[in-house]
């Protein structure tokens, strides 16, 4: 090893969530068992923008402490996707005057969702846009998600096309 050289011990990084809204819900096939919408999500990793390693501009993974491009664009994972997601935007800022970074995505898609129909047409259904960072919290490189009490989320009610059939709840359950 060379002389003077720091050895990076391996850090929780902790992504909180900021805001979690659901736009353009379009459609729910009970024949496909899914539904269509877009999703905005938004983490934060507070103090982030004073961390190099999470600043470098890569998407590349550099252990034991790899970038926030690397977690955003390598770890994010949509398990209950149905079909292609179409990702319209993925970033990492630092907003300005602060030293939090802030990583964002939108996606637009369909998810599969398995209908339970006991009382049609009367029923209520849970729908749900499953969202993974594949990084354990005990793992090489460990995640912590926090969902903060205070966190912004939501349901746009108004692009919603089907309300002569459905009656959509405005609250996200996170």
């Amino acid at each position: 090893r060379p002389t003077g050289s720091a050895v990076k011990t391996k850090v929780t990084r902790v992504f909180e969530l900021r805001r979690c809204s659901v736009f353009e819900f379009r459609g729910l096939s009970s024949i496909l068992q899914s539904f269509t919408a877009h999703v905005y999500i938004e983490f934060v990793i507070r103090g982030g923008a004073l961390d190099e390693d999470l600043m470098a501009d890569t998407d590349q993974f550099a252990f034991p402490r790899p970038s926030a491009k690397w977690f955003w664009v390598n770890q994010l994972n949509w398990p209950n996707s149905h079909g292609e997601l179409h990702i319209k935007e993925r970033k990492v800022i630092v907003e300005k005057g602060s030293d939090d970074l802030t990583l964002i995505i939108r996606a637009d898609g369909s998810f599969e969702e398995r209908l339970k129909f006991h009382n049609f047409p009367f029923d209520s259904q849970k729908l749900n846009i499953n969202l993974q960072l594949m990084c354990a919290e005990e793992g090489p490189v460990p995640v912590k998600i926090v969902v903060p009490a205070d966190v912004i989320s939501g349901i746009d009610l108004s692009s919603f096309r089907l309300d002569n059939e459905w009656e959509l709840q405005p609250k996200l359950e996170l």
